[in-house]
């Protein structure tokens, strides 16, 4: 081999050099704007959740007190009729009633608390 080409090969050597670690730092500069960007995203993440989770929270506690309202109004309209005396005619008709008194205690308008029919 002669001067010439082992210069060449050299030259070519440390131009493939160069291009890798210009590669090199293209590809750390890409991975540092992805880790970046993953730890805002991570950063930002808890405090969606916790809004979410509020949220949520707000609803299921509207939802419990709804139901407690409704158990109570039920269990009042049930006392009601215990203290008044009265009677069931058959098992159909109790499971009717408390059927209705369910449904009646949904829109507000359970009319043995008023003294009003059933």
């Amino acid at each position: 081999m002669s001067r010439k080409q082992l210069r060449e090969q050299i030259s070519g050597c440390k131009r493939m050099t160069q291009q890798h670690q210009k590669q090199l730092v293209n590809l750390e500069n890409n991975l540092k704007a992805k880790m970046d960007e993953h730890h805002h995203r991570l950063e930002k993440n808890p405090e969606t959740e916790h809004n979410n989770f509020a949220a949520k929270m707000k609803k299921l506690i509207k939802k419990h007190q709804a139901a407690v309202e409704k158990e109570g109004i039920i269990s009042g309209c049930i006392q009601c009729l215990f203290i008044t005396g009265y009677k069931f005619s058959s098992p159909t008709q109790a499971t009717s009633l408390l059927a209705e008194l369910s449904r009646e205690a949904v829109t507000g308008r359970c009319g043995i608390l008023r003294g009003g029919p059933v």
